[in-house]
């Protein structure tokens, strides 16, 4: 069985341009970040906003159709066939259905795209971020070459197995 190295990486930049290096050198490793928990806290934040709003959209979407149908048949355009009543509410509910979905839809995208846009590329605790990568002892000397290289900050632990 072969011996695992722990090199631990406190900068985010540095530990992406690491992965990406033991990737090219087909080195296998494996790592642990408190990154991970911090994206999928906020991304869990961006969910909710992105339904609020779309539940939001489409209660408008349902509303301003049933109002807009109900003053269609009674006040703007009124007109009797067969004595129906003027305005019915079972005729009403596909069309406030179909709109209510739209504006949602419509709402969702619009939230995810500002959302998208005003964020960036930003990254949480990027100064404190502390990525852990393990990798087999053989390969450590080259690793150790890389980082030396491009200036990577770098923490050895050799007692993992």
């Amino acid at each position: 069985m072969n011996k695992n190295v722990q090199i631990n990486i406190k900068e985010i930049n540095s530990s992406l341009l690491f992965a990406k290096y033991l990737q090219n050198e087909e080195i296998d490793f494996d790592y642990q970040s408190n990154f991970e928990i911090i994206s999928t806290r906020k991304s869990l934040t961006y969910t909710r906003s992105i339904m609020l709003t779309a539940l939001i959209a489409g209660l408008i979407g349902f509303l301003s159709v049933i109002l807009f149908q109900y003053w269609a048949g009674i006040d703007y355009y009124r007109l009797n066939i067969g004595n129906k009543p003027m305005f019915a509410l079972v005729s009403a509910l596909p069309y406030a259905f179909e709109i209510a979905v739209l504006f949602a839809g419509i709402a969702a995208f619009a939230v995810f795209l500002w959302m998208t846009v005003s964020n960036g590329n930003k990254m949480e605790n990027a100064d404190t971020e502390n990525v852990q990568f393990i990798i087999e002892a053989n390969d450590l000397e080259k690793c150790k070459a890389f980082c030396n290289k491009n200036n990577i900050n770098y923490v050895i632990d050799e007692k993992i197995n």
